[in-house]
């Protein structure tokens, strides 16, 4: 899925919405499109190289998607281009797509990881409701952010 390529905010949801609360990413970013605040938009079941023209054409950018062993309800933490070899060849990081970005297309752009506590991970398509609180959390804050890029950018 995504968006029409007229901003240049992008946000990523990725994990998989078969198993329950892995699909928040997908959650936010469905949410996020549907509030037309002027964002392009990805879902995908993980990330991959084919990303990085994607990324190389924005200035802002979220990653979202569930994390197991965090405390918070959600967090939201800058991130930086950093490559380290994955130990499995599924697995790229965001921050591994962004330094992939920044070599081939000589672009950095301003990067957040956005990690929502997910409870359930077994088969299923719907959310915890605690998962879907915590995203909605999650989601005012991004937009909060974005707001306040788009106000610097004027």
């Amino acid at each position: 899925m995504e968006a029409s390529k007229e901003t240049n905010i992008l946000v990523i949801g990725y994990g998989n919405p078969a198993r329950c609360d892995d699909g928040v990413g997908e959650y936010v970013a469905k949410r996020l499109l549907s509030e037309d605040i002027g964002i392009d938009i990805l879902t995908l079941q993980e990330l991959g190289p084919e990303l990085c023209e994607d990324i190389s054409g924005c200035e802002l950018i979220f990653f979202v998607d569930a994390g197991i062993e965090q405390e918070e309800p959600f967090l939201i933490r800058e991130i930086t281009p950093k490559y380290k070899t994955p130990i499995f060849s599924h697995h790229i990081t965001p921050e591994m797509l962004l330094a992939i970005t920044e070599e081939l297309y000589k672009t950095k752009p301003k990067s957040y990881l956005v990690s929502i506590k997910g409870y359930n991970f077994d088969f299923g398509f719907e959310l915890t409701e605690t998962a879907r609180q915590n995203s909605e959390k999650a989601i005012e804050k991004i937009k909060e952010i974005c707001m306040n890029w788009q106000l610097q950018k004027r």
